[in-house]
């Protein structure tokens, strides 16, 4: 094993119940309802998946593109402290991983801006060898191609490769990409992580895994 591939969103930073909590402002402030549960089928997903949806849950319905005006002007340039919302171990295990000869890669649905943005506020950009987002592929998740692509670009085999996802069309995504997934573990949003080869309840203990299955 010669690769590390994370996701961010749910995986490097636990940003999913943010985005939750100002999607449901979102709603509100425009005199809209959504639910818990709605937001849950946001997990993970493309932009055109999420615009479209949010369009669908509209009162009346607006298009990709009206939804997509709409929230930019509700929210306009404002990021994410990304710095608050770290998850444990990162700081901890990166550099050790490192250490060890291992190239890190970062796969992530979010633009970028946002993935460069997280990393550097984060102060953990100088650990990844390469950082692909879902706008720079053809097909976003499930679809394999991000996962592809960063292999590409590692110039890795994929039995070299392992992949920490978190979400349910992530994990799918990876494995259709034919490479080893470790699942983060997430009970909060109903996420079926079945097809993971193992659940790791944080991102110590899928650094553990690593090394005593593949002997590091």
């Amino acid at each position: 094993m010669k690769s590390v591939i994370f996701d961010m969103d749910g995986v490097l930073i636990d940003s999913e119940a943010m985005y939750q909590y100002l999607l449901i402002d979102f709603f509100h402030q425009h005199g809209q309802k959504i639910t818990l549960q709605q937001c849950n089928i946001f997990v993970g997903c493309s932009d055109a998946f999420f615009y479209q949806k949010l369009g669908e849950l509209w009162n009346p319905t607006k298009s990709e593109k009206e939804m997509r005006d709409l929230y930019h002007a509700y929210f306009g340039e404002e990021q994410l402290d990304y710095g608050t919302l770290l998850n444990p171990h990162v700081k901890y295990i990166l550099p050790q991983m490192k250490q060890k000869g291992i190239q890190l890669a970062i796969a992530s649905s979010s633009s970028k801006k946002d993935i460069l943005n997280m990393a550097e506020s984060n102060e953990i950009l100088i650990y990844f060898d390469q950082i692909v987002s879902g706008h720079e592929v053809p097909f976003s998740k499930p679809d394999p191609a991000i996962y592809l692509e960063v292999v590409h670009r590692l110039g890795a085999e994929k039995k070299e490769c392992v992949v920490i996802e978190d979400s349910s069309i992530g994990i799918q995504a990876a494995k259709q990409a034919g490479l080893y997934v470790i699942a983060k573990r997430e009970v909060r949003f109903h996420m079926d992580q079945s097809q993971a080869d193992f659940i790791a309840d944080d991102l110590l203990q899928a650094w553990l895994h690593i090394q005593e299955r593949f002997r590091y």
